[in-house]
């Protein structure tokens, strides 16, 4: 396990909201459902991988809009 800590869900929904980027989006550049999306974005999935994918996905569309 890495000692890195990957970012709360609160603050990636922030980052989300900062860059207007919704979670159907999320969903579909990850190729995971809505449901399961948003399962991670309120904190009832852990899912530090995929965290992690969101993360890179924001950072991606930076500037891009």
């Amino acid at each position: 396990m890495s000692s890195t800590k990957i970012a709360d869900y609160r603050d990636i929904r922030a980052e989300l909201a900062r860059h207007g980027i919704t979670r159907r989006e999320v969903a579909e550049y990850l190729g995971l459902s809505y449901s399961y999306v948003k399962k991670i974005l309120t904190g009832i999935r852990s899912a530090e991988s995929r965290r992690e994918e969101i993360l890179k996905f924001i950072d991606s569309k930076r500037g891009t809009r």
